[in-house]
């Protein structure tokens, strides 16, 4: 899986009006419905498919920490925090986990 998408987004933000160059940048990685996950057969009777894209998820998430988890492999020298969920919660529980980031550490 490609962070090509998010790679752009992030460096995106320099053009920003009115954020400040070290502003934390917060991602969060939703994990998979167990539904997706847990159904026997896809429509192509694959039973492999649904673990594919949790492995996919895996290394996607490997791939963000990789590249912004240090800062010196971080191109705009910004704190950039990737907080995976380990169950699916929805945009709604992810911008929560978020904000409760910002809560205890921007207070």
């Amino acid at each position: 899986p490609s962070t090509r998408m998010i790679t752009a987004v992030i460096d995106s933000t320099t053009n920003l009006l009115g954020l400040p160059p070290f502003a934390p940048l917060i991602l969060t990685i939703d994990n998979i419905p167990r539904q997706w996950y847990d159904t026997k057969k896809n429509n192509n009777n694959n039973m492999t498919y649904n673990y594919e894209r949790l492995a996919d998820l895996e290394e996607y998430t490997n791939r963000l920490f990789q590249k912004y988890l240090l800062p010196s492999s971080n191109s705009l020298h910004r704190k950039i925090h990737i907080l995976p969920s380990l169950k699916h919660m929805h945009i709604a529980g992810s911008v929560m986990k978020g904000l409760q980031l910002l809560e205890v550490h921007y207070p």
